[in-house]
């Protein structure tokens, strides 16, 4: 197990005028990051991350690009599609189901 590495929060003098809940965001985010970082450290080892940010910022931008794109050319949301199928897909498992037991029924009468 690694030692608890020091939270580091940085003040001088140009800090005295941030308002007090932004310090304590400030160290609470401080101490909740070092924290994740602890318990992940004793789940595994860290793995490298070989994508520099820039890139990474640059895919997340072109895919929320896509996904607007998208929204416009069909004229609803990716969520607002995906509750359509979904309902789509009860309705067809419904009809599925009744279609069945109507077999069932016409078999039995004859």
């Amino acid at each position: 197990m690694m030692p608890p590495k020091k939270l580091r929060i940085s003040w001088n003098r140009s800090s005295k005028s941030i308002p007090f809940f932004i310090l304590v965001s400030r160290l609470l985010n401080a101490f909740v990051t070092q924290n994740w970082s602890d318990k992940a450290a004793e789940y595994c080892e860290q793995v490298p991350n070989p994508r520099k940010p820039d890139d990474v910022k640059r895919l997340l931008d072109s895919v929320q690009k896509a996904l607007k794109d998208q929204e416009k050319q069909h004229g609803a949301s990716v969520e607002e599609m995906a509750k359509e199928v979904n309902k789509a897909q009860e309705s067809l498992s419904k009809a599925d189901k009744e279609l069945k037991q109507m077999s069932m029924l016409n078999k039995v009468n004859l």
